[in-house]
C-alpha cells in the first residue's frame, strides 16, 4: 500500500508539473499571439493615421490653393476695375510710357501696335515708323516689332505684365501660407486629431 501511494504521488507530481508546463508554454504561446496583435493593431493604427495625415494636409493644401487663387483673383479684378475707370488722359500717359519703354528695347525702328484710337497718343515717338489699331486689351498697352523684319517683338501690354505678375504674385502669396503647414501638423498632433 505505501508502495501504491509512493506511485499515486509520483505520478501526482508527474501530472502537476506537465500540467504546469503546459499552463506555462500556453501562457508564452498567448503572450506572443498577444505581442503580435498588439503589433498589427498598432501597424494598422499608424497607417491609418498617416492617411488621414496625408488626406488632412492634402485639404489644407487644396484649401491653401483655392485662397490663393482667390486672392490672384480678386487683385486681378481689382486691376481690371482701376484700368477701366482711368480717365483719358492717365491712359494716354501710361501708353506713353509703355510705348517708350517697348522702344527702347528695340535695336532699330518699330511698329507699333496700340488699342483702335490710340495711335495718335504714340504716333510721334522718336523710332515709330508705323502705329497700327490693332490690339484688343481692354487694359491697354502696346506691341512692338522690328520694322525691318518683324523678328524682334517686345509685348508691353499690361495684360502681359499682369500674366508675368499674376505667377509671381500666386508663388508668393503660395510661400506665405506654405510655411503654416508645419503649424497645422504640431496643432494637429496636440489635439491627437491624427
Amino acid at each position: 500500500r505505501q508502495e501504491h501511494e509512493g506511485r499515486m504521488a509520483s505520478l501526482r507530481r508527474e501530472v502537476e508539473e506537465k500540467i504546469a508546463d503546459l499552463i506555462a508554454e500556453r501562457r508564452t504561446q498567448t503572450e506572443r499571439e498577444v505581442t503580435r496583435w498588439r503589433r498589427k493593431c498598432q501597424a494598422e493604427r499608424d497607417q491609418h493615421e498617416q492617411v488621414l495625415r496625408h488626406r488632412a494636409l492634402g485639404h489644407y493644401r487644396r484649401c491653401g490653393l483655392e485662397v490663393v487663387r482667390n486672392l490672384v483673383a480678386s487683385v486681378e479684378e481689382h486691376v481690371d476695375r482701376r484700368f477701366r475707370s482711368l480717365d483719358a488722359e492717365e491712359r494716354r500717359r501710361l501708353l506713353t510710357l509703355l510705348a517708350q519703354e517697348a522702344l527702347s528695347r528695340m535695336e532699330g525702328a518699330a511698329v507699333l501696335a496700340v488699342s483702335p484710337g490710340d495711335e495718335n497718343v504714340v504716333e510721334g515717338l522718336p523710332g515709330v515708323v508705323r502705329v497700327e489699331g490693332v490690339l484688343e486689351d481692354p487694359w491697354g498697352g502696346c506691341v512692338s516689332r522690328d520694322a525691318a523684319n518683324g523678328r524682334h517683338v517686345v509685348d508691353n501690354t499690361f495684360r502681359t505684365r499682369w500674366s508675368r505678375s499674376e505667377g509671381f504674385l500666386a508663388a508668393q502669396l503660395g510661400v506665405a501660407l506654405g510655411g503654416q503647414e508645419d503649424d497645422i501638423e504640431r496643432f494637429a498632433r496636440e489635439l491627437r486629431i491624427y
